[in-house]
């Protein structure tokens, strides 16, 4: 079962938990099986029974990912945008400026863009960018159809 630890007395070494099921169960600090002093509020899981809880633990939580990476003197690595990516961006951009060479320049954006996805997928915690490419992908075929 589940719960919630709704009292602990540390004098008097027991506890009131209080189950998902709505029932109230009480336990002795000899049925503790969780990390350090049970603290109220905290979630449970134990065995019940006519009021008694027996083996109680702390309620398993899921991992949490990581959201930045260290290096070896602990500095944070941020992930870069992929240089490739942001290029292949920018041409597609001003390739309609460029409208007497608007399909060497599209054709040019690609092959950019497609070094994008090669250099994020090599090596996917240093760089970032892949949708960027995509985009810029798009873009660019998008604008080569409506030219011819």
């Amino acid at each position: 079962m589940h719960g919630k630890l709704e009292t602990f007395d540390d004098a008097a070494q027991r506890g009131v938990i209080v189950g998902d099921d709505g029932h109230r169960y009480t336990f002795t600090l000899t049925e503790w099986r969780g990390r350090g002093l049970p603290r109220e509020g905290t979630r449970l899981r134990f065995d019940g029974d006519a009021g008694r809880a027996e083996q109680v633990f702390d309620a398993p939580v899921p991992q949490r990912t990581a959201r930045q990476t260290r290096d070896d003197q602990g500095q944070v690595k941020s992930s870069l945008l992929s240089p490739w990516a942001v290029l292949a961006l920018v041409l597609v951009a001003v390739a309609p400026l460029l409208a007497p060479y608007m399909l060497l320049v599209d054709a040019l954006a690609m092959l950019l863009a497609v070094l994008g996805i090669r250099q994020v997928r090599r090596s996917p915690s240093r760089y970032r960018g892949q949708a960027l490419c995509g985009a810029a992908i798009a873009i660019a075929v998008l604008s080569l159809f409506i030219w011819m």
